[in-house]
C-alpha cells in the first residue's frame, strides 16, 4: 500500500477511495484462496480417480488371468475325460475278446491211426486220435501234418490201450526237454506251429 500525491491511497495497484474498496480487495483474496483450495481439491480428486482407475485396470487384468487359467483347467479336464473314455473303450474291447475266447467251442475231429506211416491231420483245432495198434509214427516223414504259423493243435488220445500213441522229438515235432510222450485214453498234448515244427505247449497224463 502507498499514499500518492493528494492523499490518494493505492493498494495492490487499486485506488482506495473508501473502506468498501479495502473490504472488496480482501473479499477478492478470499475468493482467490477459495478457488485455489477448490483447484487443489479437484487435483486430489483427479489423483484419487486415477488411482481408482489403475486399481480397476489391475483387477480386470487379474480377472482375465484367472479366466485364462480356468479355461486351461477346463481344457485339461476335457483331455482327461477323453483319455478315460479311451481307456474304458480299450478295456471293454479286451473284455469282449476275453469273453469271446471263453465261449469259443472247438468241435473235435476224429482220426483212426492203424499204422506208423499215418500222419496226424490238422484240419481241426482239436484232434481225437486212436487206433487198434500201438503207434510210434516211426515210418512218417512228419508225425503231424504241416500247419499255419501260430496255429494251435490239441491232441486227445481215445485208445484205451496203454501207450497206444507215442510222440517223439523230431519229425516236425519239438517236445519239451526232447522227452517223448506215450499217450493212452484221455491223455492230452497241445502244440503250436512255428512255421516249421509243432512245438509242445503242455501235456497232461490222465
Amino acid at each position: 500500500m502507498r499514499i500518492k500525491a493528494g492523499g490518494v491511497i493505492e493498494l495492490d495497484g487499486e485506488t482506495i477511495t473508501s473502506w468498501d474498496d479495502v473490504s472488496g480487495t480482501a473479499t477478492d483474496q478470499t475468493a482467490r484462496d477459495a478457488a485455489a483450495a477448490a483447484s487443489n481439491a479437484a487435483a486430489a480428486a483427479q489423483a484419487t480417480a486415477t488411482y481408482g482407475s489403475n486399481t480397476a485396470n489391475t483387477a480386470l487384468a487379474n480377472a482375465a488371468t484367472a479366466q485364462s487359467a480356468a479355461e486351461a483347467a477346463d481344457a485339461k479336464a476335457v483331455t482327461a475325460d477323453g483319455i478315460a473314455d479311451t481307456a474304458l473303450a480299450v478295456a471293454d474291447g479286451l473284455n469282449s475278446r476275453s469273453n469271446a475266447w471263453d465261449k469259443a467251442i472247438y468241435t473235435p475231429g476224429a482220426q483212426q491211426i492203424s499204422d506208423n506211416a499215418t500222419t496226424v491231420l490238422v484240419a481241426q483245432a482239436v484232434a481225437r486220435i486212436g487206433g487198434s495198434v500201438a503207434v510210434t509214427f516211426a515210418d512218417c516223414e512228419k508225425q503231424i501234418a504241416d500247419g499255419t504259423d501260430g496255429q494251435f493243435l490239441t491232441v486227445i488220445c481215445t485208445n484205451a490201450s496203454v501207450n497206444a500213441i507215442k510222440f517223439s522229438d523230431g519229425q516236425g515235432v519239438k517236445l519239451a526237454e526232447t522227452v517223448s510222450f506215450s499217450m493212452s485214453a484221455n491223455d492230452v498234448i497241445q502244440f503250436v506251429y512255428d512255421g516249421a515244427n509243432w512245438v509242445e505247449v503242455h501235456r497232461t497224463d490222465n
